[in-house]
């Protein structure tokens, strides 16, 4: 990484990938279903206190960069990656991967950098701003589902704590009011298939 800003792209990577290449070896261990429980929950744990802090933060002194070395770096850096994953595709994720890391193999590099090479597939998606609602604020969101009617039904989001007295504080210190760019993905009765839809930071409600 071009600096410890981006500390998250490296050992993040390292955490998902290092579940991937056992799975590939060894598929009867179930190293996805163990990540949910072991890597995902554990962020999730954290990332719901006060405690949590973006993934990616200014770094200007050695003694933040010890701070970093935590579960939302390693963690929930994973859990983001393997959700990239999944709403780009496994083949759109590793054209991506292969070609930000030819392109920087003797470089440094930053977030960004990586992004842009998923911009560059041309697959439609806002990728940079879905990913800076998950990467430049810490928490994460619960989202509500209501049923309006027999074929409607209303989405609303809010940061989740898990500790109920902390929703009585103010917190205004995030660039999207922590509201998150959320992929939805469910399947009804009349279609087994699953179908996904985007529930963005800046929608009061989806549906």
């Amino acid at each position: 990484m071009m600096w410890w800003n981006d500390l998250w792209l490296n050992e993040g990577f390292a955490k998902y990938i290092e579940n991937k290449g056992v799975e590939a070896k060894f598929p009867e261990w179930g190293m996805q279903d163990q990540f949910v429980t072991k890597t995902l929950h554990e962020a999730l744990s954290l990332d719901g206190t006060l405690a949590a802090h973006p993934i990616i933060q200014t770094v200007t002194n050695p003694d933040q960069i010890t701070e970093i070395f935590d579960t939302i770096t390693y963690s929930k850096g994973a859990s983001i990656i393997r959700m990239l994953e999944d709403f780009l595709g496994p083949e759109n994720f590793q054209t991506a991967v292969t070609n930000y890391l030819n392109k920087f193999k003797y470089r440094n590099a930053v977030t960004d950098d990586f992004l842009t090479e998923i911009d560059n597939l041309n697959l439609g998606i806002d990728v940079k701003t879905i990913m800076g609602t998950w990467t430049e604020q810490m928490g994460l969101p619960v989202v509500n589902v209501e049923q309006l009617d027999a074929v409607t039904w209303r989405l609303t989001q809010k940061r989740f704590f898990s500790n109920p007295q902390d929703y009585d504080g103010v917190y205004d210190d995030s660039p999207f009011d922590y509201k998150w760019s959320i992929p939805i993905t469910y399947k009804t009765s009349a279609d087994n298939r699953v179908q996904r839809e985007w529930f963005s930071y800046d929608q009061n409600e989806g549906s």
